[in-house]
């Protein structure tokens, strides 16, 4: 505290106001006298220390506001709290290995390690030997276009990619900020308020990507992180305190906004991509309808529409339906009869999801609810046509290349279908073509770099 009193001085020197030293001294003293009258008497020479702290701290706290009235120094608190928590820990470290010598000495060598692996004190550049950026990519979800991410970043920067869950996540999200200088978390979670605050505090630059399920709060479907009481604090923290936000679709903006209540100022658009390479046409002819998403409980069938599929293909008997991803057995436990002419395959590798997107005329993508679907964007780029329900980015996806039809309503998605199959090949062409112009890898990576090599100093 003495320490601090003597940080804060400086200020009042500069705009020679030194007169008002006095004021601090004595409101130290005033109470410092009240406290021992108080303390000393039930606790003796505890009670005194006790007072000296407590008037130590007041000359402290009152010579930094009267220092701030006349000459404001820009104080970095985050790097100041980040010292102190690794001076803590340290202290902690001691006390539980008995206070020895040896343990005093372990305790000043993990302060020091901590310092300087986290570059607290010097964080605005934390590179490889090569230039490259330190990337920290975190999630608590294995999927194929996060992993995606992963690849693309690992293009331009040195990056370390973790998914894990549970205390795991905590220990590695703590030893993932501390090793980098920029740190992504691929859909807000409770976990992204951990990897923002440790971000912040360590001075790193901190990045979240909004998928969709991170601003929902669905009742009706009982969808959404933000049904949860507790969560809500959290999330709403990590929302308004990263440095970027990048939203896969224009409508997760105005969610997380409303949802989050703050100006949104942190958020930018930054849809995902594909490689439109990988994911060609062929020279088969198209036909039938295709959905593919993976379902592994009543609620998720319902949120994917696959209740509405089944229904539309119950409607369709001449027309061949396929869905992959789902098993039968969840369909018919929750009392979906499956019609003769729809298909259902289990999880397949992309290599043989390719082909069933060269193979299928229409691509039918009725959720309830969404973000940005990536099954959508492949079958597209592979020249299927795109149907979809208007939620989420389905609409900014399709445009004018498809059909974008109102969520829950079966027989509009019937005849969607039916017109959808009875285009020509440049519908199809149209739809590959509007993935190449807005919705390409290479944009995708171009905008995963410039908010990575942004400035990272807060």
């Amino acid at each position: 505290l003495q320490g601090a009193y003597f940080n804060f001085l400086p200020g009042i020197y500069f705009a020679k106001k030194t007169g008002y030293i006095a004021v601090a001294t004595a409101s130290g003293a005033v109470v410092n006298i009240i406290l021992n009258y108080i303390l000393i008497p039930p606790y003796g020479i505890t009670g005194a220390a006790l007072a000296t702290i407590f008037g130590h701290g007041t000359m402290a706290v009152t010579t930094y506001f009267i220092s701030r009235l006349f000459f404001k120094v820009p104080y970095q608190w985050g790097r100041v709290m980040g010292i102190l928590v690794f001076a803590g820990a340290a202290v902690l470290l001691a006390q539980l290995l008995g206070g020895t010598i040896w343990a005093r000495l372990g305790a000043v060598l993990l302060f020091v390690s901590l310092i300087l692996g986290s570059k607290i004190i010097f964080p605005k550049k934390y590179t490889t030997s090569s230039g490259q950026d330190r990337v920290f990519l975190f999630s608590s979800l294995n999927l194929s276009f996060i992993r995606r991410d992963a690849e693309a970043i690992s293009s331009f920067a040195n990056m370390q990619f973790v998914t894990a869950s549970g205390l795991s996540a905590i220990l590695k999200i703590t030893t993932g900020v501390i090793s980098s200088n920029v740190v992504i978390s691929w859909f807000t979670s409770t976990y992204s308020a951990w990897l923002v605050f440790l971000g912040r505090l360590l001075g790193k630059r901190t990045i979240l990507i909004l998928g969709g399920a991170d601003v929902s709060a669905d009742k009706e479907l009982n969808y959404g992180i933000w049904l949860s009481r507790w969560r809500r604090p959290l999330l709403r923290y990590a929302f308004r305190k990263a440095d970027m936000a990048l939203a896969v679709a224009p409508s997760i903006i105005e969610k997380a906004k409303a949802i989050a209540n703050y100006s949104g100022a942190n958020l930018h658009y930054l849809p995902t991509g594909v490689d439109t390479e990988q994911w060609s046409p062929s020279s088969i002819e198209k036909k039938g309808v295709l959905t593919v998403t993976a379902c592994n409980s009543s609620a998720r069938l319902r949120i994917k529409g696959v209740d509405l599929l089944v229904e539309a293909a119950s409607k369709m008997p001449n027309t061949t339906f396929t869905l992959i991803g789902t098993e039968p057995t969840l369909l018919e436990k929750v009392g979906l009869v499956i019609p003769s002419n729809l298909q259902i395959v289990p999880f397949l590798s992309e290599a043989e999801l390719i082909t069933h997107y060269q193979d299928a005329k229409v691509y039918c993508q009725p959720s309830r609810t969404e973000g940005m679907p990536n099954t959508l964007m492949e079958a597209m780029s592979c020249g299927s046509v795109p149907v979809g329900s208007d939620v989420g980015g389905i609409s900014v996806l399709i445009d004018a290349t498809g059909s974008v039809i109102p969520a829950n309503d079966v027989d509009v998605l019937v005849q969607a279908l039916q017109d959808a199959l009875g285009k020509d090949d440049t519908a199809g062409k149209a739809a590959r073509q509007r993935i190449i112009d807005e919705f390409s890898i290479e944009k995708r990576i171009a905008g995963l770099r410039e908010a990575i090599e942004g400035e990272t100093e807060k």
